[in-house]
């Protein structure tokens, strides 16, 4: 952390400590993730994100700037700190804009959710295009710059396509899974697709997936998702498409930006 001063801290979760930092030769803000590992494993693991994030170019995917690594000693045991230095978004994430909208008028206007569910969607379609999967989309992993346009982020569950087996684990946080994913099925392109229609029915709904009762994948096997009416009858349908039980009935991330 020589070449940084730290400003302020961001948040802290089960993958590390995030920090907001200014380098030091010009004074740009970036965001510093701090994984701090025990086993060679989770090292490897720590290090993917950062390999992932290098293999991207895109608008709307955070910028990679930098990697370095230290030790620490804690309780008499050296640990490896991965520290993965990226893009700042001086705007937050989408869960804290969700709020934000419900807070204060109770909806979002659905030519805002339209924008940001595109700009998702052609930063996914590009992911997918050069052979990765997030894995973990949901507000929280997606911010928002200084213009207001989307950036998908936090790639540290994000996997290179692999064999079928490889794929096969139970990755992501439990509200967002798709039904293939809960049933410890192939995770693919579909699965991504899932969670951005996941994030749009809670730009809709203005309620978090987290405050209902119940997983939704467990709910649309039982039957369709309930979508409010107050919407257009195209935005309502291909939410619901996003939204199948069936992955492969689903559109792709680019069919998405063509409805």
């Amino acid at each position: 952390m020589d070449g940084f001063t730290v400003l302020n801290k961001l948040g802290q979760g089960g993958q590390g400590t995030t920090l907001c930092v200014a380098r030091k030769s010009d004074n740009q803000t970036f965001v510093c993730k701090q994984i701090t590992c025990s086993s060679i494993a989770e090292g490897n693991n720590a290090l993917m994100e950062a390999k992932v994030l290098q293999k991207i170019n895109h608008p709307g995917v955070i910028k990679y700037e930098d990697l370095f690594l230290h030790e620490t000693i804690e309780n008499n045991y050296r640990k490896l700190v991965v520290c993965i230095v990226m893009e700042y978004c001086e705007k937050g994430d989408l869960h804290n804009a969700i709020s934000y909208y419900r807070k204060s008028f109770g909806s979002m206007p659905e030519a805002q959710i339209v924008k940001w569910m595109h700009g998702i969607c052609r930063a996914l379609s590009h992911v997918h295009e050069i052979g990765i999967l997030h894995r973990d989309l949901k507000p929280m992993n997606i911010f928002i710059d200084r213009h207001g346009n989307v950036k998908l982020g936090d790639f540290g569950l994000a996997r290179k396509f692999q064999s079928p087996e490889d794929l096969k684990s139970r990755a992501g946080t439990p509200c967002y899974l798709a039904p293939e994913v809960l049933n410890k099925e192939v995770y693919a392109q579909p699965s991504d697709v899932w969670g951005v229609g996941c994030i749009c029915l809670e730009c809709m709904q203005m309620t978090f997936l987290w405050e209902r009762k119940g997983l939704l994948a467990v709910q649309v096997m039982e039957g369709p998702v309930s979508i409010p009416p107050s919407f257009s009858n195209s935005l309502r349908t291909l939410v619901s498409r996003m939204l199948e039980r069936n992955p492969g009935r689903r559109p792709t991330s680019r069919e998405c930006l063509e409805q």
